[in-house]
Parts: structure tokens; sequence; C-alpha cells
């Protein structure tokens, strides 16, 4: 006998009234990170298991690619009608990829250098936004 799906149960986030699964899937060893890139008919189905079982909370970052987390995503999420309607995505902003070691020692030796603030900038949160919502 075939045991019972698992359905994740739902919360309350903020106090604006969203309604979240409990757990979420985060998404950045879909394309990035942990070894070589999966095959992507592996994480489309992926995606389509987490959501089947109540995880509707997914999260995505433009440091992830830039922009190939999201295009999995959108692929993912429109093969299916209304799948899209289904889920809450969450956009990390103002991550970004770099040579911690480099950058650090750049830092040191030159002590005027700070951090971009860019990253977090209105501007970019604009650009970042509306490129996740291209896909």
């Amino acid at each position: 006998m075939a045991a019972a799906p698992t359905v994740v149960p739902r919360m309350k986030l903020g106090s604006q009234g969203l309604e979240v699964s409990a757990q979420g899937l985060g998404c950045m060893g879909t394309t990035a990170y942990y070894g070589p890139p999966k095959p992507e008919p592996d994480m489309i189905a992926l995606i389509h298991h987490a959501v089947a079982t109540g995880v509707t909370l997914l999260d995505t970052a433009d440091s992830y690619g830039p922009h190939t987390n999201e295009i999995l995503l959108g692929k993912a999420l429109l093969q299916e009608d209304g799948l899209r309607e289904k889920v809450e995505l969450v956009g990390n902003i103002g991550n970004c990829k770099f040579n911690f070691r480099t950058r650090l020692n750049m830092t040191i030796n030159n002590p005027s250098m700070q951090f971009s603030s860019r990253l977090g900038s209105t501007n970019n949160i604009i650009m970042i936004s509306e490129n996740m919502i291209k896909t």
C-alpha cells in the first residue's frame, strides 16, 4: 500500500495577510553551485513535485545566473496551467558573486575602498525585479 502524500502546512507571513507554505524550496541548487549543472527536465520535475506536495514558496536570486534560475522557474511554472498562481516567488536582491579573498585583500590594502552599495540601490532593485518578472 502506497503512503499518503505529505502536504506541507501553510502559515501567515507578515501582517498583510499573505499565506505561504511553512516550508519553502530554495532554488539555488537547481541552476548554480553544488557541482555541475543538473539536467533541466530533472529540475523542472523537482519544482513540480514540490508544488504538488504543497511547497509553494520558491526562493531565487539574480546572483544564481544571472537570470538562469528565473528562466528555469518560468519554464517550470508555465508548463502547467494555473501553476504560477499557486506559488509565491521570493527574490533575493543585492547578492553578488565575487572572489571574497581578493575583494577582502583589496579592501584591507586600500582602506578607503568600500563594498559597493550599488547592489542595494533603488535603481538596481527595480532593474532586478523587472528582469525577474520578464521570465
